[in-house]
């Protein structure tokens, strides 16, 4: 059921914005059926979550029906969450260490899944494979959201190869942020989450959970910027920080200490992009330009507006001539190029708005992110992968393969490890 949620937010300058989110979803299970009005005067982005928070909290939820009708798919999927559920007053980490216990091999070393990304790239590779026949052939009419979870597990199993001391994965929380009320066009332009995706969303968050990975969904914020906070915070403390993600907008983040792994175009592997790769890319720019590269050519994925007649080619030149986007504003009567010109003549508060949406947030509060570096310490799951290994062997009874087994041996391998 589509959901129209209105709200007014008030800045310090009592700019009011009034935006409309035509469908919230929460997760495969369960969908917000409320509308409201909500005034909220916000001097900052703080006081914005801790209203949104609050309201979205307060939606009523119901339990929506199961996306696939089939008797036997309904049946498997009780088993599959009487098995992997967890109580609502349990933590989805299920069986984490306590901060003081030692980790292992790469004691500095923290990974943060891109939970979303992850669980896409699996979706896309799966109905590749469907689309083109191959080895998928003997799948079911409807378990493609199955082979999409065994996709992404297989995914942040491969990202153990690296030894981390730490590990996280971060999801989107369901609902509006801060970026919703800076622009009310913001992510308007996407296509629906595809029904596989959020399906799969709902299995794949508890069957981590049961591996033992610490999983965060923050009420407010995206989840680039849970990332963004979590990487910086640990670098302070002396960690070496992995991000998995396909998403650009990383590439801010790149530093020393900092580096991102990519999917490869074709394949499974992952590659790692780090500052010298960035500055190949990007004709020397320094990481912490990017962001006004993207304020200039936009981003149609997002619907981020940008400067028209100024493609990413062109923003580079003008960012590694001019330094900075505020001060290419200052100098734009001396910009060479009619096209170019004119658009920032006629774009600059488009640029500035892009700015402001395309910057990840690295310093968000305690009481929005109540976790530090040492939460994220990874430990093999108290009840040895019982639930884990239990709830994919349900799962595989909808496909033939080796899936199952190919699961079990790598997560019992890396269990091993860490014991």
């Amino acid at each position: 059921m589509a959901t129209s949620f209105a709200m007014r937010v008030s800045s310090s300058k009592i700019e009011k914005i009034r935006f409309n989110v035509h469908t919230l979803r929460m997760d495969s299970l369960h969908q917000i059926h409320a509308s409201a009005l909500v005034n909220v005067c916000c001097q900052n982005f703080c006081t914005y979550s801790r209203t949104l928070r609050a309201c979205v909290g307060a939606a009523k939820l119901s339990s929506s029906a199961c996306l696939y009708g089939d008797h036997k798919t309904s049946l498997m999927q009780a088993q599959i969450k009487k098995i992997i559920s967890l109580p609502d007053d349990q933590p989805l980490a299920q069986g984490l260490p306590s901060a003081s216990q030692k980790s292992v091999q790469n004691p500095t070393r923290l990974i943060l899944i891109d939970g979303k990304a992850v669980v896409y790239r699996a979706y896309f590779k799966i109905m590749a494979k469907l689309q083109h026949g191959g080895h998928m052939h003997d799948a079911s009419d409807d378990s493609d959201w199955v082979l999409t979870v065994f996709t992404a597990l297989s995914t942040v199993l491969k990202t153990f190869e690296l030894v981390p001391s730490h590990m996280g994965v971060i999801f989107d929380h369901p609902g509006l942020t801060f970026r919703h009320a800076i622009y009310s066009n913001y992510k308007l332009n996407r296509s629906p989450t595809p029904d596989t995706v959020v399906q799969s969303l709902g299995y794949i968050k508890p069957a981590l959970a049961a591996m033992g990975i610490r999983i965060v969904e923050v009420p407010g914020v995206e989840a680039d910027d849970v990332i963004g906070t979590l990487a910086v915070n640990a670098v302070k403390e002396g960690a070496k920080v992995r991000v998995v993600s396909t998403d650009k907008d990383f590439f801010q983040l790149i530093s020393p200490n900092i580096r991102l792994l990519r999917f490869v175009q074709h394949g499974s592997g992952m590659v790692s992009f780090g500052l010298e790769e960035f500055h190949q890319r990007f004709d020397g720019l320094d990481p912490s330009q990017f962001v006004d590269v993207l304020s200039l050519a936009g981003d149609r994925i997002d619907n981020i507006p940008g400067v028209r007649g100024i493609g990413e080619k062109t923003a580079i030149k003008l960012i590694k001539a001019y330094g900075s986007l505020e001060n290419l504003l200052k100098e734009r009567n001396s910009v060479k190029g009619k096209i170019a010109s004119n658009g920032l003549q006629a774009d600059e508060g488009e640029a500035l708005l892009s700015k402001r949406l395309v910057t990840l947030r690295t310093d968000l509060p305690p009481y929005i992110i109540p976790l530090t570096f040492k939460d994220f310490l990874y430990r093999p799951p108290q009840d040895k992968g019982e639930h884990f290994l239990r709830a994919i062997k349900v799962m595989g009874s909808f496909v033939e393969g080796q899936f199952v087994a190919d699961l079990e041996r790598r997560s019992k391998h890396i269990w091993l490890q860490y014991n």
